[in-house]
């Protein structure tokens, strides 16, 4: 009775589990095969910088299988962007940052949207101006510390 109800709370979205005996956090879940809910309440909503988180997305990388949770910001004022992308891994139907998996992160001054280039690095999609990539181990940056 006990997993029937379980089962039917996680289908329904009403369980999250916001950490493991480790400390490592779920930032997602699993709903079916190509759908995922985000854990919202334990994600930072800014990046370390200061610049606001504006969207996130859960992506499955086609060729390499690989999951990642991918988050865009942009700073009006002076048109820069930035967004990064932090490989997932899947324990049970719960997706949590990898430690000490990759982070790679796009900073892009004077560019308003950012991308990642198919093998590797990043480019500045909407003009000339340059996208400086970074490649850190994962830490807690982004989950929020006083949830």
């Amino acid at each position: 009775m006990k997993f029937f109800l379980w089962s039917l709370m996680f289908l329904l979205g009403g369980y999250h589990s916001p950490s493991d005996s480790s400390g490592v956090s779920v930032v997602g879940q699993i709903i079916s095969r190509d759908h995922f809910s985000l854990n919202q309440e334990v994600l930072n909503k800014k990046f370390t910088d200061g610049t606001p988180i504006e969207a996130r997305e859960i992506v499955v990388d086609p060729a390499t299988k690989q999951t990642f949770l991918v988050e865009e910001g942009h700073v009006q004022e002076t048109n820069d962007c930035r967004i990064r992308r932090t490989e997932l891994v899947l324990r049970g139907a719960e997706l949590r940052p990898l430690p000490p998996g990759l982070t790679e992160t796009c900073v892009g001054k004077g560019c308003s949207h950012c991308v990642f280039k198919e093998r590797g690095g990043c480019k500045c999609k909407n003009s000339i101006n340059i996208c400086e990539h970074t490649i850190s181990r994962y830490t807690d940056e982004l989950v929020d510390a006083e949830r």
